[in-house]
């Protein structure tokens, strides 16, 4: 009975041993440490009464998040480090998450959600030329109106911001397109394109006189009729910039913000720089100027050939900058793209898995096993010591019997 309660006890004190191990290496080790990053963006920030509307959350290095309102009760409480959810505001509100990690950092996001009456029909656009098909050096008309639209921009062989609707004479010199793209206030939009059909000039021929034996009247050659040929209007457009960086790459998983970078173009002013990420496509810099363009990133007016934006581990962005005149006029736009590998675990990574095998339920089971065994390998190693010197001890003393 004593030894069945000894072994029960050296048992307990095994897993004992354990136990307080995993937890103290899952506490101390594996416990997110550092700052924390955190982001809260809406689905539509700009809703109608009784419209949902989604809440998208995600942080790094935190252990846990909270969520409060300034009004709304339904979004309070404990949330995931990362996720999103749909509510239904009554009223325009704002929104925040906290999240915090066991090194004592934190760090609180925040959007603010408009419950109004929106317009909420699709946007149109619809863009024409007249006349469509031109001679070489010869003018026409581009005519677009759009419904629903707060703001145009233009791509192809124009560029540059467009009010929803208007006119505009060009003159290319080859058969080219032009593009519109038209947005609303809900972030929708609409694009049609208009190819302009330029054609060489026509040949003219030059009458010859033929000779006769006899004598003719005189006659008058009228020419042909010339069609009269508009001005033609030269209007410099600036080079696209070159050399964007980064392009083609994969960042490192911890990477915060990306440096983007282009070789200056001779005679800008000013450049515009775009970037949309692949996935997270409802969040919005706080930096964009031309809040009526749906881009995650939007700046007009910059002034410098490079610029850092925040990026998030396991995303892909898409980003281009077109180069601005004195007079406002868009350079073509240069694209890029990389992308940032996705963050490691929770639980560090490959190590972090490894070792989380290991302080598993598992395998706190099997260390103590291990330190169980030990301890009785060392005790039954022990009493066989005493019992062998008992038995000599025994045998030297007993008599012999015959």
């Amino acid at each position: 009975m004593v030894k069945i309660s000894k072994n029960l006890a050296i048992l307990m004190v095994a897993l004992l041993i354990s136990g307080v191990v995993n937890d103290v290496f899952t506490d101390y080790v594996l416990a997110a440490t550092g700052p924390v990053s955190v982001s809260l963006t809406a689905g539509n920030q700009n809703i109608n009464k009784g419209e949902k509307t989604t809440l998208n959350w995600n942080s790094t290095n935190a252990d846990s998040c909270m969520a409060h309102s300034n009004i709304q009760s339904q979004w309070f409480g404990i949330r995931n480090i990362s996720g999103n959810e749909s509510i239904t505001p009554t009223e325009t509100a704002t929104y925040y998450i906290t999240c915090g990690n066991s090194g004592g950092y934190s760090l609180t996001a925040q959007t603010k959600i408009t419950v109004g009456e929106f317009q909420t029909s699709n946007v149109s656009v619809n863009i024409t030329a007249n006349p469509e098909s031109i001679f070489r050096g010869e003018s026409t008309t581009l005519i677009w109106s759009s419904t629903n639209a707060v703001s145009c921009e233009a791509s192809g062989y124009w560029s540059g911001l467009k009010p929803p609707f208007g006119s505009e004479g060009v003159s290319p010199s080859t058969t080219v397109s032009y593009t519109l793209r038209c947005n609303n206030s809900a972030g929708q939009y609409a694009s049609d394109t208009q190819v302009i059909f330029v054609n060489p000039n026509p040949a003219t021929s030059v009458p010859t006189a033929t000779a006769s034996p006899a004598p003719a009247p005189t006659q008058t050659i009228t020419p042909p009729a010339i069609r009269p040929t508009a001005p033609v209007v030269r209007i410099l457009k600036l080079a696209a910039p070159t050399n964007l960086k980064p392009n083609s790459e994969t960042l490192a998983s911890d990477t915060k913000e990306a440096l983007l970078s282009w070789d200056a173009v001779k005679g800008a002013k000013s450049y515009a720089v775009r970037m949309d990420p692949k996935n997270k496509k409802n969040s919005r810099d706080e930096r964009n100027n031309c809040p009526d363009n749906p881009h995650y990133f939007c700046v007009n007016g910059f002034d410098s050939a490079s610029i850092k934006v925040r990026v998030e581990p396991d995303e892909t962005y898409n980003w281009w900058v077109h180069a601005v005149s004195a007079n406002g006029t868009f350079s073509d736009p240069a694209f890029a793209e990389f992308s940032i590998k996705a963050a490691k675990t929770e639980e560090g990574g490959i190590a972090g898995d490894f070792f989380a095998n290991i302080f598993s339920a598992a395998g706190s089971m099997i260390i103590g096993l291990v330190i169980l065994a030990f301890i009785l390998g060392y005790l039954w190693g022990k009493k066989r010591g005493v019992d062998q010197a008992k038995f000599a001890r025994e045998t030297r003393t007993s008599p012999l019997k015959i």
